[in-house]
């Protein structure tokens, strides 16, 4: 049980029709957590996969489109994989590169959380960086969402209490290009609002987002607009 599974469709005209079914393999997996997809690409989170003897590791599952059929490239896993991580829980897909949440790992403290960047050249995906929040504290559960357009990437952190407690914010990285990756805060905004952070996603190649209600810069709880962000990088 809890295997899981991901199914997969394509749209022809206006009637959309279910292409393949994606199993996981191996009970209590929870394959399917998470899903990305952009273009020939799919990404599927199996959050509680085991990596070797570290339990509930997690893992991501890389498919390409081939000859009709979606094949399985490789399976992704972290370089540093600790029990209970649960790395896969979020996934995101741009281009090249993929990011991918694991909301309980530990290294700073109980659920304080990260996010995996991982590169491909040719069929081979290697994994290029590792985001952690600049100042984190215990159940801050970085990386419960993530995203990825363009060069920059957006992690999730709905138990950041910068704004009060477990009001959440989301960092956005630079993956590629002039940000440097791990440089936290200079290097990119940092967005706040009420329980921000626990689903974002970006349309493919943009590098904006839209993260709703702020409690920062002036507007009272509670009050909803919409703005966009963009990221203001600059050479460290």
């Amino acid at each position: 049980s809890d295997a899981g599974a991901a199914y997969v469709f394509r749209k022809s005209g206006s009637v959309w029709a279910q292409e393949d079914q994606l199993l996981g393999a191996r009970a209590g997996d929870e394959f399917g957590v998470s899903v990305a997809v952009d273009g020939d690409y799919l990404v599927v989170g199996a959050r509680l996969a085991n990596q070797g003897m570290t339990n509930n590791a997690g893992a991501a599952h890389v498919f390409r489109h081939h000859a009709g059929d979606w094949v399985e490239e490789t399976v992704l896993g972290a370089l540093d994989p600790g029990d209970d991580d649960q790395f896969g829980v979020s996934v995101g897909i741009a281009g090249n590169h993929i990011v991918v949440g694991a909301w309980q790992d530990a290294d700073a403290g109980r659920n304080t959380g990260s996010a995996y960047v991982f590169e491909r050249k040719g069929t081979v995906w290697t994994q290029t960086g590792k985001l952690m929040n600049g100042f984190p504290s215990p159940l801050d559960d970085f990386g419960f969402a993530v995203s990825i357009g363009g060069s920059f990437a957006l992690t999730g952190i709905p138990g950041d209490d910068g704004a009060g407690v477990r009001s959440g914010s989301a960092n956005v990285y630079a993956v590629a290009g002039d940000c440097n990756r791990n440089a936290f805060p200079d290097a990119c905004d940092i967005l706040v609002d009420d329980r921000h952070g626990t689903s974002r996603d970006d349309d493919r190649g943009r590098q904006r987002q839209q993260p709703g209600p702020l409690r920062d810069d002036g507007f009272r709880r509670g009050q909803h607009q919409r703005h966009h962000f963009g990221c203001r990088a600059r050479r460290t």
